[in-house]
C-alpha cells in the first residue's frame, strides 16, 4: 500500500471505529497498513488529508471525546489560546 492510501486510512479509523464498532482501535491501525511503515506517514500528510476530508474531523471529536483511556490519539475541537488565534488540539 502506497503512502496515500495509509493516510487515508489512518485519518479515517475514527470513522470505521464508529461503522464497525466492534474492533478495537490497535486493530484497525494494523489494518491500515501504518505499523509496518510508520515512517512514510508524516504529520504533514495527514494534515493534508484531513483539510481535504473535513467531515473526518467530526468523527474524530466524537470518538476523543468518547474515550475512557489516558491514552491513544485524538482530536479536539478548535480553542482560542493566548494569542487570540484558533487553534485545533492533536495527540
Amino acid at each position: 500500500m502506497d503512502s496515500k492510501n495509509i493516510t487515508k486510512a489512518v485519518c479515517e479509523i475514527a470513522k470505521t471505529f464508529e461503522e464497525k464498532g466492534d474492533l478495537f482501535v490497535v486493530q484497525l491501525l494494523k489494518e491500515t497498513g501504518y505499523l509496518e511503515r510508520p515512517e512514510m506517514i508524516t504529520e504533514d500528510e495527514i494534515l493534508k488529508c484531513l483539510k481535504q476530508h473535513p467531515d473526518l474531523l467530526d468523527t474524530w471529536v466524537l470518538y476523543s471525546e468518547n474515550q475512557r483511556i489516558p491514552e491513544g490519539w485524538y482530536i479536539k475541537t478548535p480553542v482560542e489560546n493566548d494569542s487570540s488565534s484558533i487553534t485545533w488540539k492533536v495527540g
